[in-house]
């Protein structure tokens, strides 16, 4: 996916043999309307309660994480999601450390 990206400069959306939508590669790429600085795409592994939190372990490309929400949240939000749901995982604001 990092090569595509790299190398196009439009990506064309064919049906039926014929071109039904033109995209500049950032907007095909970042088609989401999340107004968020970050996002990943996650597959959901596991829903695991711990005392007052849930836990939900997602698979994020090679890696397994963890997140943690309160009960109260995830059952006004989240109580219909199901292992194998693909979730956007989004951060609106951060201070990222990179390291080497």
């Amino acid at each position: 996916l990092a090569e595509i990206y790299k190398l196009s400069h439009r990506i064309l959306e064919l049906k039926n043999g014929k071109i039904i939508k033109d995209f500049p590669k950032n907007e095909f790429f970042t088609h989401s309307s999340i107004s968020a600085k970050l996002c990943l795409s996650t597959t959901l592994l596991e829903i695991k309660k711990s005392d007052i939190l849930v836990v939900l372990t997602l698979l994020l490309n090679q890696d397994i994480i963890k997140i943690t929400l309160s009960e109260e949240e995830f059952l006004k939000a989240y109580q219909d999601i199901k292992i194998g749901d693909t979730l956007i995982l989004s951060v609106k604001a951060f201070n990222p450390l990179i390291l080497k």
